[in-house]
């Protein structure tokens, strides 16, 4: 049974002007305090000892870093795919690129943004919240699914 996890990015700095700039917006870095929830939450991966064994990332610069610090603290080398499509995804971007997931994969994560990211589980998703879904397939992905269980992890309580 596939277990898919959605991390929206940690805490952006603040875009500094032209925020309506797609080039601006997407290069914004994580801020000092988004660094910190990046590597908490590769922590909470590693001490529970469930690693996804794919990594599908926004390319935009705080999806990236996200993934990276998380990675790095999952201490753990986790193929990762940087997936375009995820960078002002709309919900069918993400339902495409989860349900062609090959089988031999049995759990990813996927590192983005909202709104998307939100719309597909049907629930508000703060920076670094992780969503995650038990699916009979990969295949049966649909929006709004149920048994969706979501935390907000912080560098300062790792989510506990």
């Amino acid at each position: 049974m596939p277990t898919l996890y959605l991390l929206r990015h940690a805490k952006a700095e603040k875009a500094v002007k032209h925020a309506w700039d797609p080039a601006e917006d997407k290069n914004r870095q994580l801020s000092a305090s988004g660094m910190g929830d990046a590597a908490a939450v590769g922590r909470w991966f590693r001490n529970r000892g469930s690693i996804p064994g794919l990594a599908l990332v926004s390319p935009a610069r705080r999806a990236v870093q996200t993934w990276e610090i998380a990675a790095r603290e999952m201490g753990a080398a986790l193929p990762a795919r940087f997936e375009p499509d995820l960078y002002g995804a709309e919900v069918s971007n993400l339902l495409h690129l989860v349900r062609s997931l090959p089988p031999e994969f049995t759990s990813a994560i996927v590192v983005g943004h909202n709104p998307s990211l939100s719309e597909l589980i049907g629930e508000d998703l703060a920076t670094c919240a992780l969503a995650r879904l038990e699916l009979p397939e990969w295949a049966a992905l649909n929006p709004d699914p149920r048994n969706v269980k979501v935390r907000k992890i912080r560098g300062d309580d790792d989510g506990e």
